[in-house]
């Protein structure tokens, strides 16, 4: 009850100073995900920036969250962020990026592969995935 309490303050939260302010903005995003272009862009620099790994996590988290209850009209947009984020994420120096968050993206990716409106050439094209080729021949 307390995130949906509290998310009208993640605006101010997520703009917060202090850590605390944006791993709540975070776990408020993984109960209520919010899928302004805006939300969901500041969740993937949370994940590929130098903020400390708890809030790493959160933040890939809240992106699953969001990309598991994804609507159609909302793809597009998080196949962007969820492929940005994962390429910076891989080149980031592995004492500072969290691989469980790393990992929350794959799933991220899977979940988006999925959807049952997903058309296989759009997600694939969005991720630079290649379908499986099949050994008929």
């Amino acid at each position: 009850m307390l995130a949906f309490a509290g998310y009208p303050m993640i605006p101010e939260l997520m703009s917060a100073h202090r850590v605390g302010g944006r791993i709540a903005a975070t776990a408020f995003l993984q109960v209520r995900p919010d899928y302004n272009t805006s939300a969901l862009v500041w969740l993937g620099e949370r994940v590929s920036s130098r903020e400390q790994r708890l809030v790493q996590y959160h933040a890939a988290g809240a992106l699953l969250v969001a990309c598991r209850n994804a609507e159609e009209q909302d793809l597009e947009t998080l196949c962007q962020v969820i492929k940005d984020t994962t390429e910076v994420c891989e080149r980031m120096d592995p004492k500072i990026r969290s691989e469980r968050a790393l990992e929350l993206l794959a799933w991220c990716q899977s979940s988006l592969d999925r959807k049952p409106y997903a058309k296989e050439d759009s997600v694939t094209a969005i991720l630079d995935v290649k379908p499986p080729q099949s050994d008929a021949a």
